[in-house]
């Protein structure tokens, strides 16, 4: 028994009509004596009991026409995601796809819809079917979210074994990657502890949908700053030196107590026992570094002078140099042989003696010298001994 406009969906051996579909204004009713409240699962309305009557006679397979009626694989999706395509129900008639308001961008007749062309929004999507000059109306309801901004933050630089904190943003939840050295990649702002070295971070910013989006960030280590405490010095008991530190632009002297400032780079240092003084600096960047000078303290100024010399081209002792143990400088030496002739001067401590008496080897044997020096107070020294050639 055909309905006007509508079709019979199911009758019984009577040829009785119990229940039909039609449409109505821009829908579908269906309508009939219907009992069976499998058919009206999961929810009582119209458009699931339409559906669970056309899964009914598709499963008997009766031979009635039946609208089509169409879903989505998802009613939520991202613009990035691949464009759907509609899953056709029973009658399988693609039937014409429109959707209302304006911005969702749908082929009218494959019912495609175009995510990245789209404007975000929720969207009505109707099918209009026709068939014996009636229509039949199918409806989804397909929302296009809008994708997140993802803000990683900018760029940080930090000294070594300082922290640095991420500033995320952009979205509800987050997930930064890689999860090393961070206390909680799940954070918006999570804190990179102590990295070993420059880290790149990529933040994943997911909004109410579960759309994403990414940022990028990078944690750059400062050079350590090279600091130099100076050289190792001997002083006598009752002077003082200057320590002499580079390298930064702030420094702290440990122990201070025997120090004339100890908050500038060259302090005036007057110990009393050899000692180890330890200096912090400070660069530019904050970042610090640490060096250490021994201060050796002896009971006075002295000029030393070794016994033996091998001037035989190896590299190893070919020449002869006095020294002076604590403050005061080499003035000048001067070398001997036996028979009292000078052999050699010099006023250049650093230049010692070849071994040589006008371009020619000397003698292997003991040779005389004086050397002459002044002590930090202006004090002339003088010292006399021997010293064996060998070769």
């Amino acid at each position: 028994m055909e309905v006007p406009c509508g079709f019979t969906l199911i009758e019984n051996e009577y040829g009785d009509v119990l229940c039909s579909e039609r449409t109505y204004g821009l829908g579908v009713i269906i309508y009939g004596g219907m009992t069976s409240t499998s058919w009206h699962a999961p929810a009582p309305n119209a458009s699931n009991l339409r559906k669970n009557i056309h899964e009914y006679l598709a499963n008997m397979a009766e031979p009635f026409f039946v609208s089509t009626y169409f879903t989505y694989p998802d009613s939520i999706y991202c613009q990035y995601e691949d464009n759907p395509l509609p899953e056709l129900g029973v009658g399988s008639d693609p039937g014409i796809f429109e959707a209302t308001p304006v911005g969702l961008v749908i082929d009218s007749i494959t019912g495609e819809v175009d995510l990245g062309a789209s404007t975000p929004g929720t969207y009505t999507i109707t099918n209009t079917v026709a068939v014996g000059g009636c229509e039949y109306l199918s409806a989804f309801d397909l929302t296009v979210s809008d994708t997140p901004t993802a803000d990683a933050g900018p760029d940080q630089n930090i000294c070594k074994g300082a922290n640095a904190n991420l500033d995320g943003g952009g979205g509800l939840t987050y997930l930064w990657t890689p999860p090393v050295y961070l206390d909680d990649p799940a954070l918006e702002d999570p804190t990179v502890i102590a990295p070993p070295t420059n880290v790149f971070y990529q933040l994943i910013a997911y909004d109410v949908n579960g759309c994403a989006d990414t940022d990028d960030v990078a944690v750059f280590l400062y050079p350590d700053p090279i600091i130099d405490a100076g050289e190792d010095e001997i002083m006598v008991l009752g002077g003082f030196t200057e320590l002499n530190a580079t390298g930064a632009v702030s420094y702290a002297w440990a122990p201070a107590e025997s120090l004339s400032d100890p908050n500038i780079s060259n302090p005036t240092a007057f110990p009393e026992d050899t000692t180890i003084y330890v200096v912090t600096g400070t660069d530019l960047n904050g970042c610090i570094g640490t060096d250490t000078v021994i201060i050796f303290v002896i009971e006075e100024s002295d000029i030393t002078t070794p016994n033996a010399f091998t001037p035989n081209g190896d590299g190893l002792n070919d020449s002869y140099k006095p020294s002076f143990m604590g403050l005061g400088t080499i003035t000048d030496f001067s070398i001997y042989n036996r028979w009292g002739a000078l052999l050699y001067f010099s006023a250049d401590p650093s230049i010692g003696w070849d071994g040589k008496y006008n371009g020619t080897e000397a003698e292997v044997g003991n040779y005389i010298v004086v050397i002459k020096a002044q002590n930090q107070f202006g004090e002339p020294l003088i010292k006399t001994g021997m010293v064996a050639l060998l070769r």
